[in-house]
């Protein structure tokens, strides 16, 4: 899809050019004018948003294109409105590619419509049989969020890093976690504790797994000296934690296969799920 953006965006800027050379033989001069100011639009837009995220520094995700794509979509339309009145053919075309992008937008819709959020209700239901005494550990902090608002289960369950509000993504709390010298610290040792008192864990998400006799350096607080505040390093490094930490305490791990119905689920909360128990 974001080809087909690029695609029809040069179109637009191409019709904005044979406008303006064509402005001499046009009797009406709004045409020509307009398509100047379509194409600074086009253009200066595309410059000034991706200005605006190189220097935010954010990994992007295809929704930070939203505002970008919704002023593009009106200079789009209004430059091949113009062209379309001048050339004969316009008309015909400006409709043709318009019922293109609707099939090409429709087969999008089709798969979205039919592919699942999330897999933690799944989830929820597979930590059933969990009892007080287990614990649930979700890999990935922002699962908590949902998980925080459908389960209602009597099993206590910490996310990695475990923050203090589930209710939204709490950046800030995150940011505390960043800056904090051995940050999840409790959390792996509940993990130990549950284990050691046998118990179950029930991990929901996925852990790095280092080889084994593998130390780990620790990981300055934030700001990274070559990193900075971005978020990956952190994540990888607790991952790698947790992975290490069942690596030496855990003694049986059974993978849990009825969390995946058969339909596509959303890349953003697709967990597997593992049960943990036992001690080495």
């Amino acid at each position: 899809m974001p080809w087909v953006w690029m695609g029809v965006g040069a179109a637009a800027l191409a019709a904005c050019v044979h406008l303006w050379l064509r402005r001499k033989t046009i009797e009406a001069t709004g045409p020509a004018d307009q398509a100047v100011f379509w194409a600074w639009i086009i253009g200066g837009g595309l410059v000034c948003h991706f200005l605006f995220l190189l220097m935010l520094g954010y990994p992007t995700q295809h929704w930070y294109y939203v505002t970008l794509i919704a002023v593009l979509g009106l200079a789009i339309d209004g430059a091949v409105g113009q062209w379309a009145r001048i050339v004969s053919v316009g008309r015909v075309v400006r409709v043709a590619v318009a019922a293109a992008l609707v099939l090409v937008g429709a087969t999008n819709l089709w798969t979205m419509e039919h592919m699942r959020a999330t897999n933690l209700d799944r989830i929820i239901q597979a930590t059933g049989p969990a009892s007080p005494d287990d614990l649930i550990v979700l890999t990935q902090w922002e699962s908590g969020i949902s998980f925080n608002r459908y389960y209602h289960g009597r099993t206590p369950w910490i996310t990695i890093p475990d923050i203090a509000d589930h209710t939204l993504h709490r950046y800030d709390l995150f940011k505390k976690k960043m800056i904090t010298p051995d940050a999840i610290a409790p959390e792996l040792q509940k993990i130990r504790q549950t284990l050691a008192g046998g118990h179950r864990v029930w991990l929901a998400g996925g852990v790095l797994a280092p080889p084994p006799g593998t130390r780990l350096n620790p990981l300055p607080a934030a700001p990274h000296p070559q990193t900075g505040w971005a978020m990956d390093l952190y994540f990888r490094y607790w991952a790698t934690q947790t992975g290490q930490t069942l690596q030496e305490v855990a003694g049986r791990v059974e993978r849990v296969r009825e969390v995946h119905p058969d339909q596509p689920i959303s890349q953003f909360e697709n967990e597997v799920l593992h049960i943990i128990e036992g001690r080495r």
